[in-house]
């Protein structure tokens, strides 16, 4: 399943590493692809395995706010 997240916070290189990082270390996450200037994670993962409330802590423990999905 493929999802777009809308994260803020992320001002950089490194905080792009971070998110993503992050993210792929979640069981059953495919592949994560974050747009600094867009402040988004374009996510593809198993919707059996990994769930949004976990990408949300996941992403609020590097640091970041996961503020909603992309429509």
């Amino acid at each position: 399943m493929e999802k777009v997240l809308r994260i803020e916070g992320m001002t950089c290189d490194h905080c792009v590493h971070a998110v993503h990082q992050a993210l792929m270390q979640l069981p059953g996450m495919n592949d994560v692809h974050v747009v600094l200037e867009e402040g988004l994670a374009e996510v593809d993962f198993d919707p059996q395995h990994v769930t949004f409330e976990a990408m949300q802590k996941a992403i609020e423990d590097a640091g970041y706010t996961l503020v909603g999905t992309k429509a």
